[in-house]
């Protein structure tokens, strides 16, 4: 009697092991094809990474002019930034003021792109209310 009830007891842990062995393998295979997808992304944004790395920069950067850094001045007044501007030399620019981190994030990555300007220093100190925001643009192409 004992041996039997251990058998019916030892035949339904291994079919529960079993089952969940089936259930586990089945959400394993439906991750994988989840990351699989996630790898091939990763892999082509990597390759334009790559390619724009090798990539040169085709023209000289262009000397700051009193009415391009209005227009970057502008930019960020339109990105909901109080910052003040002062160019340091023919291509480098300082801002300070205030303003919300990440509305500064997303302005940045715009002048970047629109303007050829690239953040050298960055320093946000946040705050209840507005962050403290100051920092170098430094032009690297026209």
């Amino acid at each position: 009697m004992l041996l039997a009830s251990l058998i019916v007891t030892a035949t339904a842990a291994v079919f529960t092991l079993s089952e969940w062995l089936v259930s586990e393998h089945r959400r394993l295979e439906a991750h994988l094809a989840q990351l699989q997808v996630r790898q091939i992304q990763v892999v082509r944004v990597a390759s334009e990474i790559a390619r724009l790395d090798e990539s040169e920069v085709t023209s000289a950067p262009s000397p700051i002019t009193p009415d391009r850094l209005k227009v970057i001045a502008d930019s960020a007044n339109d990105a909901g930034l109080a910052l003040e501007f002062s160019a340091l030399d023919e291509f480098t620019v300082s801002f300070t003021g205030k303003g919300e981190t990440h509305a500064l994030i997303r302005w940045l990555g715009r002048v970047q792109v629109e303007h050829g300007a690239r953040p050298a220093t960055l320093e946000a100190i946040t705050r209840d209310g507005a962050d403290e925001l100051q920092g170098l643009l430094r032009w690297t192409a026209s």
